[in-house]
C-alpha cells in the first residue's frame, strides 16, 4: 500500500482460473438486489485498476478481491476474465500513468477503480489527489466504452487500525482518511459512477487479528471476501444486469 513498504511497482500480471469457494449467501448492505444467474451475461471482462488493496499485497493471488469477485460470479455460471493495472504505493496519478502505458483491451464491461490511500499516506494534498482522480476516473470510464454506470469505485480503506498501521498512523490520518474520501465520493457521485463504501468493514480488524494479513499492514483474504459478498458483489450484479 505505502510507499515505505516496498514494492517493484510494476503492474501485476491477471489471474489465472479463480480457485476461491463459492459462497451461497449474497448479503447485501448497500440496497442492491440479488439476481439468478439466469439474468447475467454468460462472460464478463473486468479491469482491476488501484493501489495494493487491489493488487493484494500480502494475500495468494486468488485471495485478491477481484479474484474472489470472479470465482462469486463464476459460481453463478458467468466467465469472468480479469486484468489488473494495479500495485504497491501506486498513487492516483501513477494508476493513471500506467494505465495510459498498458496493454489493455480496447473496452471492459465493468471497470474497478481503488485509489487515495497513498495520496493521503504521502501527504499530497486534496487539489493534487482531485487532478489524480480526474484523469484516473476520466480514462476508467473512457475504458468502460463511455459508460460510466460501468465503473465501480471503491472507498478508501482505513488501513490505520491494523497492527502495522497504527504504528505508521499519525494523530491526523483517520480524519485525512475521511476527507480523502469525501473528495472521493464527491468526484464519482459528479461522474455518475457506481460507489462502494468498504470502509466501514475496515474498522473490523480491531476485534479480529484473521482481518489482517501477514504483514500486519494490509487486510487478509478473510476480510477482501467480505468487501466482496456485503458490498461489491451486489453492486456488480446490478450494473451487469442493467441490459438483460
Amino acid at each position: 500500500m505505502f510507499a515505505s513498504c516496498g514494492g517493484d511497482g510494476s503492474p501485476t500480471p491477471g489471474p489465472g482460473p479463480p480457485t476461491v469457494p463459492v459462497g451461497t449467501a449474497l448479503p447485501s448492505t448497500t440496497g442492491a438486489t440479488t439476481t439468478t444467474a439466469t439474468a447475467l451475461p454468460p462472460t464478463l471482462r473486468v479491469l482491476a485498476l488501484g493501489d495494493s488493496f487491489t493488487s493484494g499485497e500480502g494475500v495468494p493471488a486468488d485471495q485478491r478481491w477481484p479474484d474472489q469477485l470472479a470465482a462469486r460470479l463464476g459460481g453463478l455460471g458467468v466467465e469472468v476474465d480479469v486484468d489488473y493495472v494495479a500495485g504497491t504505493s501506486w498513487t492516483s496519478h501513477r494508476i493513471w500513468r500506467e494505465l495510459s502505458r498498458a496493454d489493455v483491451a480496447d473496452r471492459y464491461d465493468l471497470v474497478t477503480v481503488q485509489a487515495g490511500v497513498n495520496d493521503q499516506f504521502l501527504r499530497f494534498g486534496l487539489d493534487a489527489y482531485r487532478r489524480g482522480l480526474d484523469r484516473l476516473l476520466a480514462a476508467a470510464v473512457d475504458e468502460a466504452g463511455g459508460d460510466p454506470g460501468r465503473v465501480l469505485a471503491i472507498s478508501i480503506a482505513d488501513w490505520t487500525e491494523t497492527p502495522r498501521g497504527r504504528e505508521l498512523a499519525r494523530t491526523e490520518s483517520a480524519s485525512e482518511i475521511a476527507e480523502y474520501g469525501a473528495l472521493l465520493r464527491d468526484e464519482v457521485d459528479a461522474r455518475a459512477i457506481v460507489y462502494a463504501d468498504i470502509t466501514a468493514l475496515s474498522g473490523a480488524v480491531v476485534a479480529d487479528d484473521t482481518l489482517v494479513a501477514s504483514d500486519g499492514l494490509h487486510f487478509s483474504g478473510t476480510l477482501y471476501g467480505r468487501w466482496v459478498d456485503e458490498v461489491i458483489l451486489p453492486l456488480v450484479l446490478d450494473i451487469v444486469r442493467r441490459d438483460g
